[in-house]
């Protein structure tokens, strides 16, 4: 019973969400028929069962029992009703999902619909002039906004069509216009997501994308019109450059300040995350100034609540924690650091019982400030997170060098074998390429003869050439000290 369909849905339901599916079920309008009865016992009986934790397990026969007490067993009777149930429970979350705030819209529109259809036509043209004008109010012009102001002009059209005495234009303008913006809108997002991944992973392009990329993506009229559609189109000029200016960025980056008290939180949040992005596409590509700026960036961000989850109660991703920390530590701001790390110890999204998230990142900045051995005893002993797991990997093999410890060797054998192996059932080839590398320049220097400059300075320039290594500016530091 425990593993039906039924029984994991009300599982995961809310206890809100399961005081008002009692009520639903309990309801003559939603819960008719024959069974009626029994499916509130069968409600019951779960509810009562996920209410107390040292229940015996859910078992059918168990179930059935307490839902026909005087019925001998009767083979298919209890999964019919587990039918009925997933029925009842869709329309429960159909409802409540229709009718969240949200989806005010949607819901204002069908209204309009319904009066339409029941011959009220003077109510139905009150209720479009009512949304008109409440869309008219909006301050957020986002995509969402636009395919709204569509569906409402486009219902206008077809109001204006029935009665159509061959005169005006049918409302035909206003529906293309916010068709164009929706569409213009939505087309740009997507190909800037495309553009970022494609910065990451080296995609292959064909011949269509290629196109979307190289033709002029908007009417230029339309940027005058929507702060949301111009970032957008500045970010797609950004990405779509091989090599992204720091003047394109200073302009994006004054634009993004000028336009903030006209974005919505969550597209505010969007844009700053691809503005970090192109500033660590120009530190990759030599611009290491750019680390503080980031840094100041990221602070702001974290401090104005835009790096925060959304519903997740002021938690940060992992990867977030991960990025914040790794660009304290390059521009050397420690305190900072420590001070994010302990007062984000618990608001980590995901982290277990032992915090191993946290202690990752507590042992990267103890590595940072010396503490090797103190960072050693933080280091998890895995992490199902690649990320996290070949960071404490990494970590461990430069806490061994630093320490000149004889285990160094034995630890970049472990890891190799790691990355030859088992790494590749999960590591993309530029992950195992990266860490690879490190690993073999780790062994390059460890392996050094002592006072070897010209072999130590070969090592170097290796390094410097090898723009995508990872931990590339501790080996630089390490080789620098060899030469």
């Amino acid at each position: 019973m425990e593993t039906t369909f039924v029984f994991e849905l009300i599982k995961s339901l809310s206890a809100e969400e399961r005081n008002e599916l009692e009520l639903f079920v309990a309801s003559p309008y939603f819960n008719r028929g024959k069974h009626a009865g029994e499916l509130i016992a069968l409600l019951r009986c779960v509810l009562n069962f996920l209410s107390s934790p040292s229940a015996p397990a859910l078992e059918k026969t168990i179930v059935y029992r307490q839902i026909f007490p005087d019925m001998p067993w009767v083979e298919g009777k209890l999964d019919k009703l587990l039918v009925e149930m997933k029925k009842l429970l869709r329309t429960f979350l159909l409802n409540r999902q229709y009718f969240q705030a949200d989806n005010d819209f949607q819901a204002e529109l069908d209204w309009g619909k319904v009066l339409q259809r029941k011959g009220m036509e003077q109510s139905y043209q009150q209720q479009l002039d009512k949304m008109k004008t409440a869309g008219s109010r909006n301050r957020w012009k986002t995509g969402a906004h636009y395919l709204q102001q569509f569906q409402l002009e486009h219902a206008i059209h077809v109001h204006q069509s029935y009665g159509n005495r061959r005169k005006g234009d049918l409302n035909i303008p206003p529906v293309l216009h916010n068709l164009d913006l929706f569409y213009h809108l939505n087309r740009l997002e997507h190909l800037n997501y495309f553009l970022l991944q494609n910065k990451v992973t080296n995609l292959e392009i064909s011949e269509s994308m290629d196109v979307a990329l190289r033709e002029s993506p908007l009417p230029e009229r339309y940027l005058e019109e929507s702060s949301y559609l111009l970032i957008q189109y500045k970010i797609f000029c950004v990405l779509r450059s091989p090599n992204p200016a720091v003047a394109e960025f200073e302009e994006l980056n004054a634009l993004l300040k000028q336009h903030e008290p006209f974005l919505e939180k969550s597209m505010l949040e969007q844009y700053y995350a691809y503005l970090r992005n192109i500033c660590v596409l120009l530190i990759a590509s030599g611009a290491e100034g750019f680390y503080q700026i980031l840094h100041q960036i990221q602070r702001e961000n974290l401090e104005r609540g835009i790096l925060y989850l959304e519903g997740k109660q002021g938690k940060l991703s992992p990867s977030a924690v991960l990025n914040l920390v790794d660009v304290g530590i390059v521009v050397r701001n420690y305190d900072w650091v420590d001070g994010f790390l302990e007062s984000h110890k618990n608001r980590i999204l995901g982290d277990n019982e032992t915090n191993d998230f946290y202690r990752t990142n507590k042992a990267c900045y103890l590595f940072a400030i010396g503490k090797f051995e103190e960072a050693l005893d933080y280091i998890p002993p895995a992490s199902p997170f690649v990320d996290y797991h070949l960071i404490g990997r990494r970590l461990e093999l430069r806490i061994y060098f630093e320490l000149d410890s004889e285990l160094l060797p034995y630890k970049i054998d472990a890891f190799k074998m790691y990355l030859s192996r088992s790494s590749h059932k999960f590591l993309s080839p530029a992950l195992r390429e990266r860490n690879g590398d490190f690993v073999n320049l780790l062994y390059q220097l460890n392996t050094l003869p002592p006072g070897d400059r010209n072999r130590a300075s070969r090592v170097l320039r290796r390094i410097e050439q090898n723009k995508g290594v990872s931990d590339r500016n501790w080996l630089l530091e390490k080789a620098r000290q060899l030469t």
